[in-house]
């Protein structure tokens, strides 16, 4: 079979026009991206909807990815592709290893460097606050262990 990252990242890029209407752009992330993979790793795709797409392409998901294995010739089982909903921005920590960590394959990469700017900053506030969090549960476990197990009123 070759490289499946290479395989997936040439299908995706024969699949985009097709999807244009649909998708605004494409990534590929995840450990074959970043080199830890093992042979056994899946190709994870992401597709970022065009506003108002999203339900409609996360119903076309598993057809995409059928799509996806024939055009590469990667096994289904091997791609798993995701929709990066950034304008919803429901897990944050994922769709910056996506996009932050990923690959850019095809669309517009200007909205990709925009999303790309807008979760990086979302995610570093983030952790900001996880760790001001972290700091107070800290502080709490420090002041009681101060007076005696016991925080006193």
């Amino acid at each position: 079979m070759g490289d499946p990252l290479r395989a997936v990242v040439e299908g995706l890029r024969g699949l985009c026009p097709e999807l244009s209407g649909l998708v605004a752009y494409a990534v590929v992330f995840g450990s074959r991206v970043s080199g830890t993979a093992r042979r056994d790793s899946d190709v994870d795709v992401g597709l970022r909807p065009r506003p108002g797409r999203s339900l409609e392409l996360l119903r076309m998901l598993p057809e995409v990815a059928v799509t996806l294995a024939e055009r590469s010739g990667v096994p289904l089982q091997m791609i798993d592709v995701a929709v990066l909903d950034v304008e919803r921005a429901e897990s944050l920590p994922f769709l910056y290893r996506a996009l932050a960590g990923g690959e850019f394959v095809c669309g517009d990469r200007r909205l990709y460097v925009e999303d790309l700017a807008r979760v990086a900053s979302m995610y570093a506030d983030f952790r900001v606050q996880l760790a001001k969090v972290g700091y107070m549960r800290r502080y709490a476990e420090k002041y009681a262990e101060g007076c005696g197990g016991v925080a006193r009123g």
